[in-house]
This record gives structure tokens, C-alpha cells and sequence, in this order.
């Protein structure tokens, strides 16, 4: 049986940027502790896109035939 080879989910330069705001916000309101968990808690959810694409809906600003642009939502 042929392995399945796990192509890398891709994220865009603006989640990037949103990422380090919320990094930041979140150091100032709940400390550097508590940022950095949900930090890991975003790159669990964005990580496990691969597996768990069907449960996460369809992003409706980028619909395509494949439906492979997710909303991640927390």
C-alpha cells in the first residue's frame, strides 16, 4: 500500500500578521505565559487542517471546485 504523503498547509502573510497582534495583545492583557499557550493552541488547529479539513467550513470569500480554503474559528 502506497503512503499517503502529507502536503504542508499553507497560511497566508495576513495571518501571519495576525498571529504576532494577537501574540501581542495577548501578552499585554494575560501575560507572556498565557499568549504563548494559545499561540500553540492556533498552530494545533492550523497543524491539524490536514486531518481535519471537513469539520471547519468553507471559506466563502475564496470558493473554489475542491473547497479547500477552511475558516478556523475561535
Amino acid at each position: 500500500m502506497e503512503e499517503t504523503k502529507k502536503l504542508p498547509v499553507k497560511v497566508s502573510k495576513e495571518f501571519n500578521l495576525d498571529l504576532d497582534l494577537i501574540y501581542k495583545t495577548g501578552t499585554e492583557i494575560f501575560g507572556m505565559r498565557r499568549a504563548e499557550h494559545y499561540e500553540d493552541e492556533i498552530w494545533k488547529l492550523v497543524d491539524g487542517l490536514y486531518y481535519n479539513w471537513p469539520f471547519f467550513s468553507e471559506c466563502r470569500h475564496l470558493p473554489t471546485k475542491s473547497k479547500k480554503y477552511r475558516w478556523i474559528i475561535l
